[in-house]
């Protein structure tokens, strides 16, 4: 009765666990699959507790268990690969199911439950390998290479225990002996212990996708959509510690911004800030970074280029914002900004270039504003 009652805890706590993440997912975190998985796999364990029924239905009985264990393993593998935006193949997903259940189902009507067993963890691995196969090289902190072990872990151990089971059967496994033989203890805390870590992980691997986020979060500017001054200044150095090629710095600030806010109001200005964001960030894409400093002054690390080719690419964003057609409040408005370039040479402090970027805007400011200065290359050019 004892054991019985202690058995009853491994369902149970599957059952929690999808419960979990069921309430996750309806407050955007995580998956459905994930509720799925554990749910099914909740009721597969509780399944197997259950004694057999009379003849023929032992076989039946066995066969749904055998499908649902398939079924939470591939839950589980569509849930743990979207976290990357990935899926596992799913022809192969079905091929490995249909053969599984297929050779588990006959092997049940035969009465042979070694080989059902033999079929159905088979089916377990190949569907856990091809999870790791859709998630490998995609694994972004601590929790997602745990979680990667922990699939490989039990694609090993399911293959070894079909080696030993296979090799050191002496007497053939029946549906009436199978609850109380050896295997039928160690499949069950094997997998209870397995399906627990998963769990764990997962909710680790969640929380530190949330850890994540919210440092993400606290990194941008929420008006412009780029980099706010701290997350450029990290940014920055992240860079400084993995440069090796030419590279330069420019300071880009919008000609008299105060009168956009006296004019049309602090909304109108907040719209231009925002679309001058939104123009550096599209324009920069994968070759820098952008950052608001504050204020209508934004920065910009260009991480692919020498002080000509930054001075073309400033030249490019400054006539590119003012042929920007603005929209209510802003409508016939024509805004422009002056830009101050320096090359970031080869050892030196972020914080030297963007000084001389910061003397090269104030000189752009000084001569008319609306244009380019490098100091690398000392040209200047009006709209």
């Amino acid at each position: 009765m004892q054991a019985d009652i202690l058995a009853w805890l491994v369902p149970a706590a599957f059952a929690t666990f999808s419960g979990a993440f069921l309430v996750l997912r309806l407050h955007g975190i995580g998956s459905y699959w994930w509720v799925a998985s554990f749910g099914s796999a909740g009721l597969a364990f509780a399944a197997t507790i259950l004694p057999p029924p009379p003849p023929p239905f032992p076989a039946v009985k066995a066969v749904i268990e055998d499908i649902l264990f398939l079924l939470a393993l591939i839950f589980f593998a569509y849930g743990t690969t979207a976290r990357f935006r990935r899926r596992p193949g799913r022809r192969v997903l079905g091929a490995i199911l249909f053969v599984s259940t297929a050779g588990a189902t006959v092997s049940a009507l035969h009465g042979s439950v070694g080989r059902e067993i033999v079929f159905v963890q088979t089916g377990c691995a190949l569907i856990l390998l091809e999870a790791a196969r859709a998630m490998s090289g995609a694994q972004r902190h601590a929790g997602d290479k745990l979680l990667f072990a922990l699939l490989l872990a039990l694609v090993i151990g399911l293959s070894l225990q079909n080696i030993l089971l296979a090799g050191s059967v002496s007497e053939p496994l029946t549906f009436e002996n199978w609850r109380g033989s050896p295997w039928s203890h160690v499949f069950h805390m094997v997998s209870s212990v397995i399906g627990i870590l998963f769990a764990v992980t997962i909710l680790v691997s969640l929380g530190l996708d949330m850890i994540e986020k919210l440092r993400r979060f606290s990194e941008i500017d929420v008006l412009s959509g780029v980099l706010n001054r701290r997350g450029f200044e990290d940014a920055a150095r992240s860079f400084e510690e993995r440069a090796t090629g030419s590279s330069a710095v420019m300071i880009v600030d919008v000609d008299r911004f105060k009168t956009i806010n006296d004019d049309f109001g602090h909304a109108a200005g907040d719209l231009a800030i925002a679309g001058i964001g939104h123009l550096l960030e599209t324009a920069v894409g994968r070759r820098g970074i952008v950052g608001r400093l504050g204020g209508e002054e934004f920065a910009v690390l260009l991480e692919d280029g020498d002080a000509r080719e930054a001075h073309r690419f400033a030249e490019d964003l400054r006539r590119a914002l003012g042929e920007i057609a603005w929209g209510p409040p802003l409508a016939g408005r024509r805004i422009t900004a002056s830009i101050g370039v320096s090359a970031l040479r080869a050892g030196e402090p972020l914080a030297d270039a963007m000084q001389r970027a910061d003397a090269n805007l104030y000189r752009a400011k000084r001569d008319g504003r609306d244009r380019v200065i490098s100091g690398d290359r000392d040209e200047s050019r009006a709209a």
